[in-house]
């Protein structure tokens, strides 16, 4: 890795990045009592939209972990994971390009309460520590990262630049790519999102 680009992933873990992820020490971090926490939250205004917890219903120790930020209002109503049409696509591609099934990873939303597509500055201060002890329970191999929006959401920036790109953090790969709506919407570039899942293969 040259100099450049060696900084340039330093740059993408500046202290904003670093600050939220300590903030997990607030948090439960067996799964149970995660699960539990992310169930009764009432922190933000987002918890009145919750019928159900965005949160697997089961702890998962899988080698290939996915963050998106927004859950659809299906799976809100019905609290089942990946059951909207961009969390069937997901799946598809899953196992088309890398042979994996639903129960093969861990799926994981920003926002853990149902937030209609937008951001909400309150509700992720108090959500992305949630999601940072997922990430630490988990322990991936692989991190892939969902779209512009989940990329910003963790600290990051230049999504353009890094879309496809494999860097590490505390010993995980990291990959950022498109969501799932957004190939929904550009069609064009499901291949593109199909090579990024190609790259993360011989990871695993």
């Amino acid at each position: 890795m040259n100099k450049i680009r060696n900084l340039q992933y330093l740059k993408s873990f500046g202290y904003e990045f670093v600050s939220k992820e300590l903030e997990t020490s607030s948090v439960k971090t067996d799964f149970e009592n995660l699960k539990k926490s992310v169930e009764k939250c009432e922190l933000c205004t987002l918890s009145k939209n919750k019928i159900y917890p965005l949160i697997e219903p089961k702890f998962k120790q899988a080698k290939l972990m996915i963050l998106d930020s927004f859950a659809s209002s299906k799976e809100n109503e019905s609290g089942i994971l990946l059951s909207s049409h961009c969390g069937q696509k997901l799946l598809e591609a899953l196992k088309a390009v890398l042979d994996l099934n639903k129960e093969d990873v861990y799926f994981s939303y920003i926002y853990k309460c149902f937030s209609g597509s937008k951001n909400d500055a309150l509700a992720l201060k108090h959500c992305l520590p949630y999601f940072w002890a997922e990430f630490k329970l988990v322990k991936p191999k692989v991190l892939l990262i969902l779209g512009e929006e989940s990329f910003k959401n963790l600290g990051f920036d230049d999504f353009k630049s890094l879309r496809g790109e494999i860097f590490t953090h505390e010993e995980v790969w990291i990959m950022p790519s498109f969501s799932m709506d957004f190939i929904l919407k550009n069609p064009s570039l499901e291949e593109e999102f199909f090579q990024d899942l190609n790259k993360i293969k011989a990871l695993l």
